[in-house]
């Protein structure tokens, strides 16, 4: 089942799915160099954040089309995040020191291998939970996986991109 599809050409509203919040949007050229058929996030004050209900507890993912104009220095950089609580974060795809990492939280940190990303290029990334298995997909290319709990009890009701749905 689709919680969200959004495709974002130009403004937040999802074709599926609740818009809770979107601060600042502007649209841009997307991957295809096409004038409004992305949405543009600063990394630090924007973000979009849509209603997920009841996270799924074993299978479920997530992909969307990602540029980063320049990579956090010092910090972390959330592409998505269903951030609920410490330890609470049933998935995650995050830039850190250059990396691109798929993420859960659940009583511990997992955490696929990293994937070096440059800035100004446009990759299509993607981060599936099947079973015990977490996987990230660069440009459809599997690039790491990691072993999670096969179920994860969550209490994240809405997923943010661009930052963490809780704190800039």
């Amino acid at each position: 089942d689709v919680i969200i599809a959004a495709n974002l050409r130009g403004e937040p509203k999802p074709q599926t799915g609740t818009l809770l919040a979107a601060t600042e949007v502007k649209g841009a050229a997307g991957p295809t160099g096409e004038p409004n058929s992305a949405v543009e996030l600063d990394g630090i004050r924007d973000r979009l954040t849509y209603g997920i209900g009841e996270f799924p507890e074993e299978d479920y993912g997530v992909a969307v089309w990602v540029q980063s104009t320049k990579l956090p220095e010092g910090r972390l950089g959330q592409v998505v995040s269903a951030w609920a609580a410490s330890m609470d974060d049933p998935l995650r795809l995050c830039l850190e020191q250059g990396r691109l990492y798929a993420r859960i939280e659940s009583g511990q940190g997992y955490s696929t291998e990293g994937r070096p990303l440059a800035a100004g290029q446009w990759y299509h990334v993607a981060a599936f939970k099947s079973g015990t298995r977490l996987q990230l997909y660069v440009d459809g290319e599997l690039r790491g996986s990691a072993l999670v709990p096969q179920t994860i009890r969550t209490a994240a009701r809405d997923l943010a991109l661009g930052g963490n749905p809780h704190f800039s």
